[in-house]
């Protein structure tokens, strides 16, 4: 008797490959993606041989740009790892693909974007797409670029700046680091008015290098200053901690009077420097409103100039019962307000039209309580549409000529211009000018020096912040072109003050009303002289050409390329 005796299964065990071993082959039946992008390889010059030989483009990147779809809905392409087929062609059938269709096309890129191939050939197709048309528009910039619709001159802005910003590829000659005689030299060309840049020549001993003259671009004058107060601009809450619940130093009386005393004489200086033609303009900021004074030849006017904005009803009410004429140029409606009628004979001339219509409906036999609902409802409308003007640009108010004096009265005496509530309790408004006048403190803008990188590109750039003037802004611009070829910049303005710039710019129409509205021009022939009366009054004489022309502008960027300047 035999016994059948039955091994005990035996485990499988892991087999180590020696290090002489071949490694595993794959088999033949499958695709490696090194052969199939070799395939597409050849494909593709065997398409543009074909094209050259038929006389087309033989651009292989608009040939492939051609047989490809700029999306996988357009056509079926095939699994390249299967066995039929290595080289993928586009399905004949037409029409909305099946969703197993785009299913595989989905798995088919999320596979090549697992091998590193950057995607499928749908986005391949997209890069070339995006390359062409990358080069159609820089062709076309570079169209633009060779008749750029720039000037050689750089126009005058009247809109306060807070912050400006310059970009350039290579280095600015300027430095925030100031070395002690170029900062001294800076200081006494400004406070003398001496320019570097001119003809003559800077005064003897005085530094020529463009620090000195970037530090003397960057100073102005200012009253008050308070430092531990932001009076620029002056709707910035300031930073006064209020937790120990101290009254303010301004609140008290005799520290109110002490501040307006000054600010009144400092107000006066600059009236009677303007006025002698010794200060080209200077700029009042208060809280509610703003107020630049031009002074005579200033923007192509005959006489002293003062703009203010914004303005509300009540505001113009009270100007108009202290006998200040004054127009509006930037309101739509213009025939309200004119030099020869002001707002109280405007406003008689309303109430005779309006007793007038309410005898001849009384005379119709209408009742009169009808009649005062009338009344009522009609006023009712003319405020609201002035309301709608109040704190903007159309609230505007121009006043020239001896009226300016006059405005000059009502602000002194006005109590509503100083804030009695808040942190700037009892200050009076902030006095900005180019030039000293008494009571003025030299001030001087903050500089900032870095350099930024924009699409893998390096740009050196400074960045100035405080209460940038418009001589300030060209100062900058045509010094900076003396030493480079292409450079921008940015600015960011106190919005209220570009109505300045607005009611400045010389108007086209030929209508009557619209040339009494506007400032008085001297005209092309009393240009010389405006420039020529205006030699003392701290500017250079490419500035104050400038300033005296009519080249007025609205602008948030500048652009310099190829010698013009170009403003956007």
């Amino acid at each position: 008797m035999s016994l059948n005796v039955i091994s005990p299964r035996k485990s499988p065990r892991l087999v180590r490959s020696s290090p002489n071993r071949p490694p595993p082959q794959t088999p033949p039946q499958w695709k490696k993606p090194e052969d199939i992008m070799r395939l597409h390889r050849m494909r593709r010059k065997r398409n543009a041989l074909a094209a050259r030989m038929n006389g087309l483009d033989a651009s292989p990147k608009s040939e492939f740009k051609e047989q490809l779809p700029t999306s996988p809905s357009s056509y079926k392409r095939k699994n390249p790892f299967r066995k039929a087929d290595a080289v993928c062609h586009p399905s004949p059938k037409k029409g909305r693909p099946s969703e197993r269709e785009l299913k595989e096309a989905q798995n088919d890129d999320v596979l090549f974007q697992l091998l590193g191939l950057n995607g499928s050939e749908t986005s391949f197709s997209q890069d070339l797409s995006f390359l062409t048309a990358s080069t159609a528009v820089r062709d076309s910039s570079e169209d633009v670029d060779e008749s750029p619709k720039g000037g050689k001159e750089l126009p005058v802005d009247w809109t306060l700046r807070t912050k400006m910003k310059f970009y350039s590829r290579k280095p600015f000659p300027w430095s925030q680091t100031l070395k002690l005689c170029e900062e001294a030299s800076g200081i006494t060309g400004f406070v003398r008015c001496v320019d570097n840049e001119c003809d003559n020549g800077p005064a003897p001993g005085l530094d020529t290098s463009p620090n000195a003259t970037f530090h003397q671009y960057s100073l102005y004058w200012q009253h008050p200053n308070l430092p531990w107060l932001e009076l620029f601009p002056r709707n910035k809450v300031s930073k006064v901690d209020f937790a120990t619940k101290q009254p303010l130093l301004t609140a008290y009386p005799h520290v109110r009077d002490n501040l307006h005393r000054d600010w009144s004489e400092s107000f006066r200086s600059l009236l009677q420097l303007l006025r002698a033609r010794l200060c080209p303009y200077f700029y009042v900021m208060a809280n509610s409103f703003n107020c630049v004074f031009h002074a005579s030849g200033v923007n192509g006017c005959t006489q002293t100039t003062a703009l203010v904005n914004p303005t509300t009803r009540g505001f113009r009410k009270l100007l108009s019962s202290d006998g200040v004429n004054f127009t509006m140029p930037l309101r739509k409606n213009k025939i309200r307000v004119s030099e020869e009628l002001g707002d109280d004979d405007v406003d008689d001339e309303e109430s005779e039209a309006q007793a007038e219509a309410s005898d001849w409906l009384a005379s119709m036999g209408v009742d009169a309580e009808e009649i005062k609902k009338m009344n009522n409802s009609e006023e009712m409308f003319v405020f609201k549409t002035e309301g709608k003007e109040e704190g903007k640009d159309e609230s505007l108010i121009v006043v020239e000529g001896t009226e300016v004096h006059a405005l000059f009265n009502f602000l002194i005496n006005c109590k509503s211009i100083v804030a009695t509530s808040g942190p700037l309790t009892g200050v009076p408004p902030t006095l900005l000018a180019p030039v000293a006048f008494t009571g003025g403190s030299l001030m001087s803008l903050k500089v900032r020096q870095s350099t930024v990188c924009v699409e893998n590109e390096s740009f050196h750039s400074i960045e100035l912040r405080g209460p940038i003037l418009p001589h300030v802004v060209l100062n900058l611009c045509n010094s900076l072109q003396l030493s480079s070829d292409d450079f921008s910049a940015t600015l960011a303005n106190v919005e209220s003050t570009k109505a300045f710039t607005s009611a400045s710019i010389p108007t086209q129409s030929t209508d009557d009303t619209s040339n009494l509205l506007s400032p008085s021009k001297i005209g092309k022939g009393g240009r010389a002289f405006s420039v020529q009366g205006l030699n003392d009054c701290g500017l250079n004489s490419k500035i104050l050409d400038a300033f005296c022309s009519e080249n007025v502008r609205l602008f948030d960027s500048v652009k310099f390329s190829k010698g013009l300047f170009i403003c956007s």
